[in-house]
């Protein structure tokens, strides 16, 4: 079966000058990234583990090799950290946003260059009027090329440093991609060379982020169509026959082996965080994803970095809850009916953007969001091959007055979406702007109310704390984690009795929640020393004698004791007891960072 090469192993000029452009289209949008600072993850992750990404020795090399921090398994991406914090002298963030930027240019470039390969697959293979080769299969893949690189649907993947994992399994995968194409339209030869390319290039996108395990399925499809190696079969000669799935299968061993282990070892490794959903609102939250991810690529509007479930169990399920559902069968019917008519492009690309999905859908999930843009980076790769087709279709079918018109239309799309991104670069300016551009659209937003709290009680604005708070205790959520930090803001603001009252509420949730590990010693500590503060000693003692002996907490409230103990008037031990050291703020260890 014998295919064009668009692209091959030659230098063209002017595919050099299409990447070039696309670098620069990307820098130009997300220049603003270089003023950001370091959100979110993003501090976990450098802040956190600074010493391990300060020097990349062997000891740290390993760690980054074995390591699952935040339940990732990526040790590519921490290499590619290291890396930056040698380049740039440390910690420097617009450094480390700027090797976001340039590595989302670079993929943009390979989308471009893999755009070309799989146009020049002949006319019986993909729904254009005739075969696109050399220079008329440029322009169609440099437009969409260029949607991706400007397309704000992007900016949490390259505006975010800790997302680094989602540009680099991506870039991977495109080269992987590339080079499956390559091998399967050249001489033998070539064939086995670029098999051996692929996998390398599989394996790198897997240690970069997890999300790539689904891949080995997508070059199944891939086999179907365009490249029909399930219906014929070129053994380097000029002869033809049926290929069984069971080849095809068999030759992606190293392929379905390696993401069995790294998909076995995530779920292993995330067991602790995996959100405990009911399956029903798992696969409501799944269809409503699957049909958001495109309208967001349709019309590219209300991005944040946090979207909370479609629905909760405490919300129910209601009638509008299956629109997303009816949305994805009638797609699904509708390339059906285009594969029986013979255009067989759009049931692989649907497939192709599912099976992508497949492992972010949320039907085994680590974390409280209901979706992500970042989700998508991978999965949206099929949109832009149609758009690609539309071009070429444009320019097949119109007038050379009707393409003009379209061109400057379509430049004037990429210019209002490169705007867009850039403005959507700035919501990630820092944590404060970026949870209040998440309470800007969703209020009763828990993640973002919580973090904002957490910002300002840090920061010293007490007030304006507890208003974000009191917002959470009017939401059907645990409310033990908000009690913990309010009660700090209270004993902040000198209001003993809210504190008090919020420790009392705090142990009640505690004793519901095993798993968050209140620190009794701290709560204790904490309600002796509100009750000294008040002047109730006998409260106080009582609270204190019930400090472990091992505690440091019991030997900071040792002098007082004492002194209460002396037997002296309520009144008097009160004034004369030396003074307690402030309060234990450290409620749940694992949440005061």
């Amino acid at each position: 079966m014998k295919t064009s090469q668009v692209s091959g192993s030659k230098f063209r000029p002017l595919n050099a000058i299409a990447v070039v452009g696309l670098l620069l289209a990307s820098l130009w949008v997300y220049a603003g990234t270089v003023a950001n600072e370091f959100v979110w993850d993003t501090v976990f992750y450098l802040q956190v583990h600074e010493q391990r990404i300060a020097q990349l020795n062997l000891e740290n090399f390993i760690w980054m090799l074995t390591s699952a921090e935040a339940f990732y398994w990526h040790p590519v991406t921490w290499w590619s950290w290291a890396a930056d914090y040698k380049l740039y002298g440390g910690l420097d963030a617009g450094g480390f946003h700027l090797t976001n930027v340039v590595i989302h240019g670079l993929n943009s470039g390979l989308l471009f260059l893999l755009l070309l390969k799989v146009l020049g697959f002949t006319r019986n293979r993909l729904p254009v009027a005739e075969t696109i080769t050399g220079q008329h299969a440029i322009l169609p893949a440099f437009i969409a090329a260029l949607v991706f690189a400007v397309h704000p649907q992007h900016v949490e993947s390259v505006a975010w440093v800790a997302e680094r994992k989602d540009l680099l399994c991506q870039f991977f995968l495109l080269l992987a991609l590339i080079t499956y194409f390559d091998q399967h339209s050249q001489n033998r030869k070539a064939r086995w060379s670029g098999s051996g390319l692929t996998l390398v290039f599989f394996l790198l996108a897997l240690m970069s982020k997890p999300m790539a395990v689904t891949f080995p399925l997508l070059l199944l499809l891939l086999d179907v169509y365009p490249l029909g190696r399930s219906r014929y079969y070129q053994p380097g000669t000029e002869s033809a026959g049926p290929t069984p799935v069971t080849r095809l299968l068999w030759e992606k061993w190293p392929y379905i082996l390696a993401a069995l282990l790294v998909a076995v070892a995530t779920i292993a490794a995330s067991q602790g965080a995996i959100t405990q959903v009911p399956v029903g609102i798992k696969l409501l939250n799944a269809f409503n994803s699957i049909v958001a991810y495109i309208s967001k690529f349709l019309i590219p509007v209300s991005f944040t970095p946090h979207y909370p479930y479609f629905t909760t169990p405490a919300k129910g399920v209601e009638l509008q809850h299956f629109i997303p559902v009816i949305g994805f069968l009638a797609i699904s019917a509708s390339v059906v009916v285009a594969w029986i008519k013979g255009h067989r492009g759009w049931l692989i690309g649907w497939l192709f953007y599912l099976v992508s999905l497949l492992p972010v859908l949320g039907l085994i999930s680590a974390g409280t969001q209901g979706m992500a843009d970042r989700f998508s980076y991978f999965p949206t790769l099929p949109f832009y091959l149609a758009i690609a087709i539309g071009v070429k279709k444009i320019g097949d079918r119109f007038s050379a007055s009707f393409q003009r018109m379209a061109l400057i239309a379509g430049l004037g799309v990429v210019l209002l979406l490169g705007f867009k991104t850039a403005n959507q670069v700035k919501v990630w300016r820092n944590e404060l702007t970026l949870f209040q551009s998440i309470i800007d659209i969703y209020p009763d937003n828990y993640t973002a109310r919580d973090n904002m709290g957490i910002l300002l009680l840090r920061a010293g604005a007490y007030d304006a704390a507890i208003r974000q708070f009191n917002a959470i205790e009017q939401m059907p959520v645990d409310q033990t984690p908000m009690l913990s930090w309010r009660v700090i803001a209270h004993l902040e603001t000198g209001n003993l009795d809210g504190a008090l009252r919020d420790l009392v509420q705090l142990k009640n949730y505690a004793e519901g929640h095993p798993r968050l590990r209140l620190d009794l010693d701290c709560y204790h500590y904490d309600l002796g020393w509100i009750h000294a503060q008040l002047g109730s000693p006998d409260r106080a003692v009582e609270q204190f004698l019930l400090l472990g002996p091992d505690s440091s907490l019991a030997y900071q409230a040792s002098q007082w004791l004492d002194s209460i103990a002396a037997g002296e008037a309520e009144a008097a031990a009160v004034e004369r007891a030396p003074a307690l050291p402030g309060y234990c703020p450290a409620l749940f260890p694992q949440n005061w960072r």
